[in-house]
């Protein structure tokens, strides 16, 4: 096999690295991410959330009357506090990921 041969394979299977390195990325790109949001039990007085249980966001709370249940929202970092008696309520409101509404100028 001479130089100028084994060149020319080398080039195209660098050639077709590329390529998969192409598709590989594309494909990253265009598959939506998968994004993990928890609630960890912060106070509760209610038996069922005891402090530094971990929940999915999703969770359902169900609170006896006089319940009452302190999470802290993650990734947000933000703090939530949830009085029964409730059993449907979702565990986050509406736009509860959400930051501190900005001053307006």
């Amino acid at each position: 096999m001479t130089v100028a041969a084994f060149a020319g394979i080398a080039y195209m299977r660098a050639e077709k690295v590329a390529r998969v390195a192409v598709i590989v990325l594309i494909i990253a790109l265009i598959t939506p991410s998968v994004s993990v949001a928890e609630m960890r039990v912060l106070e509760s007085n209610v038996p069922e959330y005891q402090a530094g249980l971990m929940l999915p966001d999703n969770t359902k709370l169900n609170l006896p009357a006089g319940g009452r249940v302190k999470v802290l929202l993650l990734p947000s970092n933000e703090t939530k506090v949830f009085s029964g008696p409730n059993s449907t309520a979702p565990a986050i409101p509406l736009g509860g990921m959400r930051g501190a509404p900005r001053k307006q100028d």
